[in-house]
């Protein structure tokens, strides 16, 4: 993996419960961890559903070897929020290739 084309922050968040002092569950997304990736938009589509127009946008993010990543995880970028859909090693060990969906 080329250094060079890591050059985008994303975090990513993991959900974590707690309870609050009724004993009710609370769930928050905390960060995970804050590495430098790769992002390639891979592509987007307009989807009607419920008489109501909206976008999802696939992107492929190249980062390090993270231990400890999941698809229940999510990923920040500019901003944007994007569900894991799906993850691939690189090499053995060497690189995470994380494939994540935002939608609109």
């Amino acid at each position: 993996m080329k250094a060079g084309r890591m050059d985008r922050r994303i975090t990513i968040e993991e959900i974590v419960e707690t309870r609050d002092s009724y004993g009710a569950v609370i769930r928050t997304w905390t960060p995970f961890a804050t590495v430098w990736a790769e992002v390639r938009p891979v592509r987007s589509r307009e989807l009607i559903a419920s008489a109501k127009v909206t976008a999802e946008f696939d992107t492929v993010f190249r980062a390090r070897w993270l231990d400890g990543l999941s698809p229940a995880m999510r990923v920040i970028h500019d901003g944007d929020v994007y569900e894991i859909t799906g993850l691939a090693e690189i090499g053995r060990r060497e690189g995470l290739e994380i494939m994540g969906r935002r939608h609109v």
